[in-house]
């Protein structure tokens, strides 16, 4: 993954999900030479159980506060999430509406917008990934993981694809090896504002499991009530992204071939 390519290339970065409990207070020791942040919070998908509680926001200000005093860029994973659905179907562009719909979304939006805050205010460096839907080797295939790897998962073990609503929800999905080359450039660039990353063509829930019945030869499907604070349409619009030289590399279908493979 991220970390893995990361190193190969000699690189030196922090991937924070929770702050070591040593970061009290900045700055970052001394001992960690940085070069720089990437605050990867969150979860892939809606958790029901959380949903009667107020999310942490995405963003801690005890590395952004050692990022400002060392001068270290910092790389913030947004979420597509935060957009909601689409608005008229079309393309979601990075100047679409912050619309989220779940405590999960709202928390994410939340550290998005503190990006732009310290970037305004104090002059912080820091890059917007926007990810859509991201699937691929080591994903959680639980009931809170995405929706690829829990469907596999299922099948697999003779379990039904749990399908929420009527499945006609539509995602982006992104192989993960196109997702690290998406961070790798974050880590390269400076851009304008936040970038989305994904590859600009839907599939729904229900051709999802289509698909995984049609490869892995067997499957089934069962239906249970909608979740709330479910986005019902993803489409990226990455134009910007292209603008920088980033493409996906892998095919749905490719890709969804390899990951049940595996």
């Amino acid at each position: 993954g991220l970390q893995e390519s990361c190193r190969g290339d000699h690189r030196e970065v922090t991937i924070l999900d929770r702050p070591p409990p040593e970061w009290k207070r900045p700055p970052i020791p001394c001992r960690i030479r940085l070069q720089v942040l990437l605050n990867q919070q969150g979860r892939s998908t809606v958790d029901n159980e959380r949903l009667g509680r107020i999310e942490d926001t995405h963003f801690d200000h005890r590395p952004a506060l050692s990022a400002r005093k060392f001068d270290i860029p910092v790389v913030f994973a947004s979420s597509s999430e935060v957009y909601g659905s689409a608005v008229g179907n079309m393309p979601i562009s990075e100047d679409h509406l912050l619309q989220p719909q779940s405590p999960y979304a709202a928390s994410k939006a939340a550290g998005d917008r503190m990006c732009f805050a310290w970037q305004d205010t104090y002059g912080l460096r820091v890059n917007i990934v926007r990810g859509f839907n991201t699937y691929g080797p080591g994903q959680n295939s639980g009931p809170y993981g995405g929706v690829i790897s829990r469907f596999v998962r299922q099948t697999l073990v003779g379990e039904p694809m749990t399908v929420y609503g009527d499945g006609r929800q539509r995602r982006d999905f992104m192989w993960v090896g196109d997702s690290v080359a998406a961070y790798l450039l974050s880590l390269e660039s400076d851009w304008d504002g936040p970038i989305n990353f994904g590859t600009g063509r839907t599939v729904s829930v229900l051709e999802l499991a289509d698909l995984i019945i049609g490869i892995l030869g067997r499957g089934r499907i069962t239906f249970c009530d909608r979740r709330p604070g479910e986005v019902q349409n993803l489409p990226a619009d990455i134009r910007k992204a292209a603008s920088l030289g980033w493409e996906p590399k892998v095919p749905f279908e490719k890709g969804l071939r390899d990951y049940t493979n595996l």
